[in-house]
């Protein structure tokens, strides 16, 4: 049993949130995708390397060609750009919230705008 797995474990038990069984399906499952994903990195790694080709966009410029390689990247564009990370941002700012609530006891649009004002 890994450390984090572990841990995770212990807090889910002195809190009684969950029960250990799911917890411990839940952890298994997202460091087994985690790892998958980290070891198709290091496999196309060298295929992307090979064809020449640093970026997503271009190795689907080398792969697809004329309309279908423009919808392809449209898509990606719109995907990544709107939707992805308007979740990814979501999910920091949510977590900030929470985490200088909680140590700071500041006020979720005190938080914001402090982040704002610090960042631009």
């Amino acid at each position: 049993m890994t450390a984090i797995r572990f841990a995770a474990l212990a807090a889910s038990a002195s809190a009684g949130t969950e029960p250990l069984n799911t917890l411990s399906e839940k952890l298994s499952t997202g460091l087994t995708v985690c790892g998958l994903g980290m070891v198709t990195v290091f496999i196309y790694a060298k295929l992307w390397h090979r064809l020449g080709v640093v970026t997503d966009i271009e190795f689907y410029e080398k792969r697809y060609s004329g309309k279908s390689a423009a919808l392809v990247r449209g898509f990606r564009t719109l995907y990544l750009g709107l939707i992805f990370n308007t979740v990814v941002m979501a999910n920091v700012t949510l977590a900030m919230i929470k985490i200088l609530g909680v140590s700071l006891g500041m006020e979720p649009i005190v938080t914001i705008v402090s982040a704002g004002l610090i960042t631009v």
